[in-house]
């Protein structure tokens, strides 16, 4: 057993609900562990309980937007959940990115206990947070996993979107177009005030302007990287 209220950290209460994080328990325990439990197996999950109070749909485009952006750090932290109305206006759970530090080549270095944003990385694998096929899951039992995730990209059905949404977001105008041009608009908009700033880590002109392009160039080999796992047309 276990007291969620004993980490306030991990489950910090915004505004509201209730206080006794009653709502939060019932969607842990009743709803994706429930789920969890029903499923043949871990790679063919159901979503019986889940489909009626997560916006599933909803997640699976929001899944396939934080694997493009290659953020590895919303699978047990850095999220925000909320009750939301959905498409059809009902209640139903939705998850927003939070703290987003290790996205867009920046990738965490535990040996210097810090973010390495220099070189950026763009072949991170783009499935986190899914259970093990095998091993004890649930507390005690601290897997790097999130079962809603897990759900999630386990089912059939939301496998297909989450896959669709990933090759669509990547072939758009947005992608492709849109976000260098926002990275050049902002690269040229904050370079007088990053000169000026003694505590910025970028040594120089030169050096502000490599940054930029190299973020640009991140967009890139995302794309190809992600396009030569073989799932995109």
């Amino acid at each position: 057993d276990y007291d969620i209220l004993d980490d306030d950290v991990m489950y910090n209460q915004n505004a509201g609900g209730p206080g006794d994080h009653s709502d939060l328990i019932e969607l842990i325990e009743e709803i994706l562990w429930a789920d969890f439990m029903d499923s043949p197996s871990r790679s063919d999950t159901v979503l019986t309980r889940t489909a009626g109070s997560f916006d599933v749909n909803t997640y699976a485009s929001y899944l396939a937007v934080m694997a493009i952006v290659q953020n590895r750090d919303h699978v047990t932290a850095n999220y925000n959940i909320s009750w939301q109305h959905n498409s059809v206006g009902a209640p139903a759970w939705e998850v927003y990115p939070l703290d987003l530090d290790t996205s867009f080549g920046c990738v965490f270095n535990p040996d210097a206990g810090n973010n390495l944003c220099w070189d950026l990385v763009s072949d991170v694998w783009w499935l986190n947070g899914v259970a093990p096929l095998e091993g004890d899951v649930g507390w005690p039992n601290y897997q790097w996993m999130n079962m809603a995730i897990h759900l999630t990209l386990n089912n059939d059905e939301c496998n297909t979107a989450f896959h669709t949404r990933i090759c669509s977001y990547l072939a758009s105008d947005w992608w492709n177009d849109g976000l260098p041009r926002l990275v050049e608009a902002t690269a040229e908009t904050i370079r007088s005030s990053v000169a000026q700033d003694p505590n910025d880590l970028v040594v120089d002109p030169a050096n502000f302007d490599f940054a930029a392009q190299e973020f640009i160039d991140f967009l890139g080999q995302r794309r190809e990287y992600l396009e030569s796992q073989g799932f995109c047309p």
